[in-house]
């Protein structure tokens, strides 16, 4: 990542799917559940990018997505709430959030995205006991939102911070980032794909 950050990439924390004609993601901190929903949302059919990183490149239409690498790393709870718990596989524990398996993504239950695409929105995910909120952030909170999904960002030199902030800005002026609280718990995947779908797909 600091190699992306030297070409003044930003990098950050996020799963990512192609929802419509463009690329939703989806910014959290670890264990929040990104590669968990990101998983669930390509495995509806829409095609996946990345569960972990995303670095958007400038292009004259606005901003471009590579794609990541064509796996999901998931939990043993995860797995189970994707696939079902006889795809957990054997001797993995459940309640060990820091074991995860690199679950492939081969086409046989969801498709990867292979080239760049265009970046259509940002979502922050929070976690929260007060049900679904959804709104768009202004844009002095979606910089700074962006900037609190850096990755690596307090390793960086000042003037490699003041790059990222830079660029940080610039997305905002042309990308939605908006802000999507959802219930505790993986009971509630399903309903939050469904609200994803229905804003953004």
């Amino acid at each position: 990542s600091y190699v992306l950050h030297a070409r003044g990439n930003i990098n950050l924390h996020a799963g990512a799917v192609v929802a419509g004609q463009s690329v939703l993601g989806l910014l959290a901190e670890a264990g929040t559940g990104k590669s968990t929903l990101t998983a669930h949302l390509a495995a509806t059919g829409l095609p996946f990018v990345t569960d972990d990183i995303i670095a958007p490149v400038a292009v004259e239409s606005g901003y471009a997505v590579p794609s990541g690498f064509p796996y999901v790393s998931l939990t043993a709870e995860s797995i189970e709430s994707v696939f079902g718990a006889s795809s957990v596989p054997d001797g993995m524990s459940r309640g060990t959030p820091d074991v995860k398996e690199r679950v492939h993504v081969d086409g046989d239950w969801a498709t990867f995205q292979e080239q760049p695409a265009s970046l259509g929105n940002l979502v922050v995910l929070a976690r929260g006991d007060a049900g679904y909120s959804l709104r768009r952030l202004e844009k002095h909170e979606a910089v700074l939102a962006l900037v609190q999904h850096s990755v690596a960002l307090p390793l960086l030199p000042k003037e490699l911070i003041g790059r990222h902030m830079a660029a940080a800005a610039k997305i905002v002026e042309a990308i939605p980032v908006s802000r999507l609280e959802v219930p505790r718990g993986l009971e509630h995947m399903g309903e939050t794909v469904e609200l994803l779908r229905r804003e953004y797909a």
